[in-house]
């Protein structure tokens, strides 16, 4: 993740608080939250938080087209915040892939190619 911030312009990339909070897992002790955290100040806020019906429709849009709980409680207020910005969510799993299916102005892309994370 320090390489992808390091690479890239922070100005081209929004930052929400579901992000932040699951970036900030991953810290492994104190000292590296504190290096994250100065780390993604160069990145702007999203400018707009979705409401709380924001998220149900998305996970509404899930229940009924069978993908039930495809996507977790977190990714729903990423993919939400994504919709809020006319954002393209940048990732490295399928859980964004189910909400473009059933959204179509959903916008979402890999970090890399599926395939090489796979290795096929």
């Amino acid at each position: 993740m320090k390489r992808l911030i390091a690479s890239v312009d922070p100005a081209s990339i929004l930052m929400c608080p579901p992000v932040a909070a699951e970036l900030g897992f991953s810290a492994r002790n104190g000292n590296d939250h504190t290096v994250l955290m100065e780390s993604l100040r160069a990145f702007p806020d999203c400018a707009g938080a979705p409401l709380s019906g924001d998220v149900l429709r998305i996970q509404n849009a899930l229940w009924n087209a069978g993908l039930v709980r495809a996507i977790g409680a977190m990714d729903a207020h990423i993919a939400a915040y994504a919709q809020s910005n006319d954002a393209t969510v940048i990732h490295l799993d399928r859980d964004f892939e189910h909400v473009a299916r059933i959204i179509p102005r959903f916008k979402q892309r890999w970090l890399v190619p599926s395939s090489e994370l796979t290795g096929q």
